[in-house]
């Protein structure tokens, strides 16, 4: 008996859940910091004035419905911020999904978009996303092609996974080229389940030395300037790659990877000296054996 039903529909993505019905698309802007805050106060009072709120909410990449669920457990088990924090570290979004009702379990909601067919039939779209993983300050789209070297269809792949929500693009000023990065959240998720394979590891890792390789030179070279801020659009991934996640005391570098090791140390001293950076080199090279590199 009813002329019109409306159904609202929120949501990430931008692919409609059925092509039956006609639907009249809307963008809305996503919730601000503010806006987070006041969720998460007003299901858990006593976060108010908590000095660790803000990093929390990042992490969660200002999602509302993990950030319901963090408050909510927040507020039942009595845990401060910087507990809730510490255990995210830990835990990921598993803390998240520790229910029996799966409505309300956030492993369940971002499985229902990474694991859905329409991501797997688009087979670049999956390796775009583990790549993209491993960076995790994201990457200009200009330089996608430096660490994206096995997908062959990228603006594809992109497609794909800007309409499945799960792949952001922030506009840069100055710059016509936008930063492509996975939501932490999805991040957080992935590693958590141990999705991405030693391959595309290899594969990034030695995407990073090649780019690293290409754009060194130091600081009184004429591609200096050039070269240097190439390399400083991709500091946090080179840092991550090269230096987070290699065990030194059961991997002894390449020589490949001890190259890009010493050309972006130089880099560093040339440009933000760090004695951490340097300090890992001489730890590096010192494992490998080979005595031109400790010198």
């Amino acid at each position: 008996m009813l002329r019109h039903v409306a159904i609202l529909v929120t949501m990430r993505g931008t692919y409609p859940p059925c092509d039956a019905i006609e639907w009249q698309l809307r963008t809305t802007q996503p919730t601000d910091e503010m806006a987070c805050c006041q969720i998460f106060h007003d299901i858990n009072p006593s976060s108010k004035g908590d000095p660790d709120i803000d990093r929390l909410l990042a992490a969660l990449g200002y999602i509302p419905f993990a950030m319901t669920l963090m408050a909510n457990l927040g507020k039942r088990g009595r845990s401060t911020v910087k507990e809730l924090l510490d255990t995210w570290k830990i835990s990921g979004t598993d803390m998240l999904s520790v229910t029996s009702s799966p409505e309300k379990s956030m492993n369940r909601s971002i499985s229902l978009s990474v694991d859905s067919e329409f991501i797997k039939q688009d087979p670049n779209a999956l390796l775009l996303l583990a790549i993209l993983l491993l960076l995790p300050a994201g990457t200009m789209k200009q330089n996608l092609h430096w660490w994206a070297t096995a997908v062959k269809i990228i603006p594809s792949a992109i497609a794909t996974l800007s309409d499945a929500g799960l792949l952001v693009e922030n506009k840069q000023e100055n710059s016509a080229s936008p930063v492509l990065f996975i939501i932490p959240i999805i991040q957080s998720f992935m590693q958590q389940q141990d999705r991405i394979t030693e391959e595309i590891r290899k594969q990034v890792h030695s995407s990073c030395c090649d780019y690293v390789l290409v754009h060194a030179s130091r600081f009184d070279h004429p591609t200096f300037p050039k070269n240097s801020q190439a390399l400083a659009a991709e500091d946090t991934n080179i840092h991550s790659i090269l230096f987070s996640s290699l065990p030194l005391q059961h991997t002894i570098p390449s020589d490949k990877t001890m190259e890009a090791l010493i050309a972006f140390s130089w880099h560093r001293c040339d440009t933000k000296p760090n004695i951490d950076i340097v300090n890992h080199g001489v730890t590096a090279a010192k494992a490998t054996g080979v005595v031109r590199y400790s010198e």
